[in-house]
């Protein structure tokens, strides 16, 4: 491991550093990391951040938790963003732990650079934070308190909105196509629910169960990784919980890229999540096999022949065992949907 101080002009709050960790990924430290809260007990929570061309809402995201009274040891991971995208990061985000990827690795790698590092601070529970979504500081010391009082629970959420609509947490990926849990509000005191997974969108983790069963799975590399996370940590004995007293806010991106990049993984990712986890391999295979096959043939009978493409493909690698980043992949196979200047654009 290779360390690096730079100093501007020999003053303390002017210090960067910057530690070489893999030949891919740097870290740069600013000065919160040198005053954080600890109350003489150490950190207490780590919130990380991760970010892939999206550095605006990220700040926009950062500057409200640092207004926390919390005082959360605040770790932004950049996934191989764009240069552009970096430089406003660096130049703008202040008092954090700011880690740069030199490959995008999804967002299980992503996020397990960020916990690593908070594992190595003492860090007692970690908060994975997407930056699209809204979380008051009110619903994160809600959670923490559940985490706190209840020993069997490992990780917990909060309510999820998504435009009208209200989710608590979901359901198993081997047997559902449509995971997600809709929530009726009702007049009942604000409970706990016991859920097969909690979104990655806003998810609380003591770090224990980090240090028991491992990092989130990176061969999943976009969806998945958070249920096979869930599922590892219930089988472990601990508790997924949604807790109804509070809700964040999720922004969806509705980027193009997503009407066939997130389809070919949430597909091939059910293949690999029954590799794992499901007790009938074979039954389970052609479960999911029969539901591409469906939708590619709606696919490409509605002219979504992109779609189709990203579908087809997924089954196949689902199949053989392909698994991990695919973007390249997937683009060679829809290319003849786009033309070249809107592949650039999606890359």
């Amino acid at each position: 491991m290779l360390l690096v101080i730079k100093w501007s002009d020999g003053n303390y709050n002017n210090l960067a550093m910057f530690i070489r960790v893999t030949p891919i990924t740097y870290i740069r430290f600013q000065k919160q990391y040198f005053s954080m809260k600890t109350d003489g007990q150490g950190i207490r929570l780590a919130v990380v951040l991760l970010n892939w061309n999206h550095s605006i809402e990220t700040l926009i995201t950062l500057s409200r938790i640092q207004s926390w009274n919390l005082s959360p040891l605040i770790i932004v991971v950049d996934n191989a963003s764009t240069e552009n995208e970096r430089e406003i990061l660096q130049e703008k985000a202040e008092e954090i732990i700011l880690i740069q990827n030199s490959q995008n690795r999804g967002y299980a790698g992503g996020n397990n650079v960020g916990v690593q590092n908070a594992l190595e601070k003492g860090c007692e529970y970690v908060l994975l934070l997407n930056a699209d979504a809204e979380v008051s500081e009110v619903c994160v010391k809600s959670l923490l308190s559940i985490l706190e009082k209840e020993r069997d629970t490992g990780l917990i959420g909060p309510l999820l909105k998504e435009g009208e609509v209200l989710y608590a947490g979901g359901r198993d990926i081997g047997i559902y196509s449509n995971t997600r849990v809709p929530y009726h509000e009702s007049r009942d005191k604000p409970h706990i629910i016991s859920v097969d997974y909690i979104p990655g969108t806003v998810f609380l983790v003591k770090c224990e169960v980090f240090r028991t069963i491992g990092s989130l799975s990176e061969d999943y590399f976009f969806s998945g990784e958070i249920a096979d996370f869930c599922r590892r940590s219930r089988d472990e004995g601990y508790r997924c919980a949604i807790y109804t007293g509070c809700t964040a806010i999720h922004h969806i991106d509705r980027s193009s890229w997503r009407d066939f990049i997130y389809p070919y993984y949430s597909l091939r990712n059910r293949f690999l999540y029954m590799r794992r986890h499901g007790k009938f391999l074979y039954f389970g295979f052609f479960r999911w096999w029969a539901h591409g096959m469906l939708h590619k043939t709606i696919a490409y009978v509605q002219g979504n022949h992109q779609l189709a493409c990203a579908l087809n493909l997924a089954m196949k690698d689902g199949i053989q065992g392909i698994y991990g980043n695919q973007h390249e992949r997937i683009k060679a196979a829809c290319h003849h949907c786009y033309s070249e200047l809107e592949w650039n654009a999606l890359a």
